[in-house]
């Protein structure tokens, strides 16, 4: 007799299954990172998000395994150092009128505690007004795309 044919269990789970046990092997590992202070942190939280965010678009926002997904790619982008893209899903998940109002408040916390560490750590330039230190990260942003592209050390601005 086949074996699986003893089991409840799918033969093949389905593809929300594998990826919610891809996303937490992928935390694991990113937490890992972070713990031992490594700088490929970062690549592991942005193979989290880019995990999450597939996961959220395959569940519902309303429930609950949908929230988490979402969170998880809010926090996920934060914690890859990419606030522009935490944004860009808030913008996206609040847009979804099934996404609990808990969630959405989660969500909120995460950016707001963020961007008030980092503007503690650069309070300098957080002095100068709002929105200073995001204008600091976004040329810095383009910078390392330009270096990324090959453009040389001192790119030229265009």
């Amino acid at each position: 007799m086949n074996r699986n044919s003893e089991s409840n269990l799918p033969s093949e789970p389905p593809p929300e299954e594998t990826l919610n046990a891809l996303v937490s092997i992928a935390i694991l590992r990113a937490e890992m990172l972070e713990d031992a202070r490594d700088s490929a942190q970062v690549g592991a939280w942005r193979e989290v998000l880019e995990l999450e965010k597939r996961l959220a678009i395959m569940t519902d926002a309303a429930s609950p395994p949908g929230g988490v997904a979402r969170a998880g790619a809010v926090d996920a982008a934060i914690k890859s150092k990419q606030l522009d893209i935490a944004l860009q899903l808030r913008k996206t998940y609040f847009a979804e009128s099934g996404l609990p109002q808990a969630r959405r408040h989660e969500i909120s916390a995460m950016i707001v505690t963020f961007t008030e560490a980092r503007d503690r750590r650069f309070s300098g330039l957080a002095s100068q007004g709002d929105g200073v230190v995001d204008v600091m990260f976004a040329e810095l942003r383009r910078w390392r795309a330009n270096m990324a592209d090959g453009r040389g050390i001192f790119p030229v601005p265009t």
